[in-house]
């Protein structure tokens, strides 16, 4: 019994497909590095962002406060109007 070649690519065909591996293999770790340091900036922003919020979220109330229009009830209580004489009929 005669064993069958297996297929095999010429020459420059398998080189060309060994540095398109190689060339991809390069791309995907760059590619990874590039997402993990932006994960990374981003996670730092948050943390910065969390040791912050305390201090924005008060200065955000004192602001609310300060610059909300007054409700009607408090309108009463501070301007106190005088009663309009009543209407005879």
């Amino acid at each position: 019994m005669s064993k069958v070649p297996s297929p095999r690519l010429p020459k420059k065909l398998r080189r060309t497909v060994v540095f398109c591996a190689a060339l991809a293999a390069v791309f995907s770790l760059i590619s990874a590095a590039i997402h993990s340091m932006t994960l990374l900036r981003i996670n730092s922003v948050l943390s910065q962002a969390q040791r912050a919020f305390p201090k924005l979220e008060e200065a955000a109330e004192l602001y609310i406060q300060a610059n909300k229009a007054p409700s009607a009830r408090e309108k009463k209580m501070v301007f106190p109007q005088a009663k309009s004489p009543e209407k005879k009929g």
